[in-house]
């Protein structure tokens, strides 16, 4: 009798065991789930705001506040100044796309966009950017190039086409997440955490070898200022709290 107790014991304490494994798989793997879709939903947010910050004129003059013009009620975007500083960046690599190949875009991106085929603009645009890519840039590798074209011809053809910038803005977003989505993914998502050990110790080095010494001869809070304010402009992304690294703006470099 008592070994049929017994027995019937465990095997309850199985059906829990089992059951309890079961559950706790069943909470990773939406815990995992629901991470994925926050680091989906953030790099949506980011790259929209990216977009906007090559676009816009206005939206450049907006360094500082990382509020999206367009929607300036809205929360600011997560990493907006290193996200800022890539669409700057990208900006300042001047116009690589030639007269040809713009003229070419052009006339075929506004006869598309009147006849309202919004996925025909987009893969025009996914196109222009592979073929430009391939005969004329191949310092990079073919990530980096992408980024670099789409971000020259996004700009180029918006100061074509003024009136189509909504259309040239959803062709860009579109590309660098289908496109570019898993590079970004794989490199760490457009901005990287640096550990703070770590921002500290470049941070130090850094000085030591502006000022060869361990001693500061300008403060560091006037280092970090602007030119025009009496700073030096020293890039603050080492000094914050929460210090950051743009991934792509590095590697576009």
């Amino acid at each position: 009798m008592q070994s049929l107790i017994s027995k019937e014991q465990h095997r309850h304490k199985g059906q829990y065991l089992n059951c309890k494994e079961e559950t706790t798989l069943k909470t990773t793997s939406l815990n995992s789930s629901l991470a994925l879709m926050e680091a989906s939903e953030l790099f949506q947010q980011q790259t929209e705001y990216l977009v906007n910050i090559l676009l816009d004129e206005e939206s450049s003059n907006d360094f500082a506040t990382g509020f999206r013009c367009l929607a300036p009620s809205e929360e600011p975007v997560e990493d907006a100044e290193a996200i800022s500083s890539l669409g700057h960046h990208l900006r300042e690599l001047g116009d690589l796309i030639n007269r040809e190949h713009l003229d070419s875009f052009t006339r075929d991106f506004q006869r598309l966009a009147a006849q309202q085929a919004a996925e025909k603009t987009c893969q025009l645009f996914f196109d222009t950017v592979d073929q430009i890519s391939k005969e004329q840039f191949h310092e990079l590798a073919i990530e980096k190039n992408l980024l670099k074209v789409a971000g020259s011809l996004g700009k180029q053809a918006s100061k074509e086409m003024p009136d189509l910038l909504e259309e040239i803005k959803a062709s860009m977003q579109s590309f660098m997440s289908t496109r570019l989505g898993s590079w970004i993914s794989a490199v760490g998502g457009w901005v990287w955490h640096i550990p703070g050990i770590c921002a500290i110790a470049v941070t130090r080095a850094v000085f030591h070898f502006i000022w060869r010494s361990n001693m500061d001869c300008v403060h560091r809070d006037t280092m970090y200022k602007p030119l025009d304010n009496g700073g030096r402009t020293y890039p603050t992304s080492l000094s914050s709290r929460r210090p950051t690294l743009c991934v792509a703006a590095s590697s576009c470099a």
